[in-house]
């Protein structure tokens, strides 16, 4: 228990330690729409709680992500899957894996923009950004399984339920579980991202784009506060899901 509340209390100190430079530095750049206050950006905190859409802005920008992020998942383990029984599929699929990773999310965004629409971005975006990360955690770990343990469950005559619930998911599960947090971090970002260059409707990105336009500070501030809120909240949340998953799998 005293640990517990040395390490609150650190963090504490160390949120302090933080606030009191955003506010020196505002205060010596004295312009609020480029860097608010700190007081500044909590009025204007509260006076977006206060307002109902709020609720429903953050509500219909979390789902899209989270949808987004949940498809890409379910994409990449099947394409995992049929990678693991078909060889040459993992060939066919890998320079569509490396482009996904390595052209650039803005760049990306746009080219959705002009074929969907700017509604359906952030939820195509964070699919496009889940599925390559989940895809190659579940290769590595199938190529990881243990030969020795792989040929132990050959010579007992395992069946293949057996095999895959004592010795392949065990070993999946210690590569996908811990990056399904990564992933979503990532997912987050390049959602909100899209929400901001696509404008779209009742989004916390539409209200960040709308603040910047009207050169609006601390409510652009404001919301890039609620942004990582309801990211650390709900990366807590998986993180709950992932340690329950792990211990019920006896991966702990």
């Amino acid at each position: 228990m005293l640990s517990k509340l040395k390490k609150v209390g650190v963090g504490l100190l160390i949120a302090a330690f933080w606030l009191v430079v955003w506010e020196v530095v505002a205060r010596y750049i004295n312009l609020s729409f480029v860097l608010p206050t700190v007081p500044e950006t909590f009025s204007a905190l509260i006076s977006i709680f206060s307002d109902l859409d709020f609720l429903l802005i953050s509500l219909l920008s979390v789902l899209r992500i989270t949808s987004g992020f949940l498809s890409g998942v379910i994409i990449a383990l099947a394409l995992g899957i049929l990678a693991i029984r078909l060889p040459f599929v993992k060939s066919l699929l890998s320079p569509i894996n490396t482009i996904a990773k390595t052209t650039p999310v803005a760049v990306v965004i746009m080219i959705m923009w002009l074929m969907m629409g700017g509604a359906k971005v952030p939820m195509a975006i964070s699919v496009l950004i889940v599925t390559p990360i989940i895809w190659q955690n579940l290769l590595d770990g199938y190529a990881s399984i243990d030969e020795g343990l792989d040929e132990v469950c050959k010579i007992y005559g395992f069946s293949f339920i057996k095999r895959l619930r004592f010795l392949v998911l065990p070993t999946l599960l210690k590569y996908l579980l811990p990056n399904l947090v990564t992933a979503y971090g990532l997912a987050w970002k390049a959602g909100i991202a899209a929400e901001i260059i696509c404008m779209t409707k009742n989004s916390i990105g539409q209200q960040i784009y709308n603040s910047k336009y009207m050169l609006d500070g601390p409510a652009m501030f404001a919301w890039t506060v609620i942004i990582l809120i309801l990211s650390y909240l709900i990366e807590q949340l998986i993180k709950l899901i992932v340690k329950g998953v792990s211990k019920k799998c006896r991966l702990n």
